[in-house]
């Protein structure tokens, strides 16, 4: 099995002294399919990265990875066959602790596709013209602190966006399902899993203040599965 990374997740932190504009990236690579019944009631979007799916529910995501490198070469199952063919996966789970997890959604960055799925039997699980887009905003996630989601290509970042008043200590993250959790030297986060590695990338922060951006000094703090973030100065 050849390892391989799964997305590069940014992570950034970003303190804001004045009203954000949300704006959607110029090309942005992830889709964010709404869910209109074709999924269980508690996704509320999905999206496809390299290596797997990232699925958005309340106050948290989901990381479903497969071994695609297994997957090439690989015959097609055979139904009258007494053991069939697998292919290896791992789910991680990121929960964002005490979280606004009733914070309506806004997607934005309408894209010019959308998808239709009739799988199955059933038509109460059919869908068509579920729409994609190019983000999420969740305003109030936490007290006074918005989060986005979106992307860099085919990179997922997600931003936390912190009005006056604001408590950044309040952001708590768990992992569940990894095989190891560490903090390497230049300060990204390694997320490891049977069948690659995620990375996230060393937090950035700044304040806009008299017009500029100022960059505020912020590192992860990892305890156990628990991840925070720390102001040294």
């Amino acid at each position: 099995m050849r390892s391989f990374f799964a997305g590069v997740v940014g992570f950034f932190l970003v303190l804001l002294s004045e009203h954000a504009v949300h704006a959607s990236d110029p090309d942005p690579g992830l889709r964010f399919i709404e869910n209109k019944n074709q999924w269980p009631a508690d996704v509320q979007f999905a999206a496809e990265m390299p290596g797997g799916t990232m699925i958005i529910r309340p106050g948290g995501f989901s990381f479903c990875f497969v071994d695609k490198s297994a997957m090439h070469g690989t015959p097609q199952p055979d139904p009258d066959a007494l053991t069939p063919s697998r292919i290896k996966g791992h789910i991680i789970a990121v929960s964002f602790l005490h979280a606004n997890a009733g914070a309506v959604p806004l997607p934005f960055g309408v894209r010019n596709d959308y998808y239709n799925y009739f799988i199955g039997k059933d038509r109460k699980k059919w869908a068509a013209r579920a729409q994609a887009y190019a983000g999420v905003l969740y305003p109030d996630f936490y007290p006074d602190v918005d989060m986005k989601v979106y992307s860099s290509g085919e990179n997922l970042k997600y931003d936390f966006l912190v009005s006056p008043g604001g408590d950044p200590g309040l952001i708590s993250i768990r992992y569940d399902g990894a095989e190891s959790l560490s903090v390497l030297r230049n300060g990204d986060l390694r997320v490891t899993t049977t069948v690659g590695d995620i990375l996230e990338k060393k937090p950035v922060a700044w304040q806009h203040v008299d017009g500029r951006r100022v960059y505020v000094a912020c590192d992860y703090n990892l305890r156990g599965n628990m991840l925070s973030f720390t102001f040294p100065e």
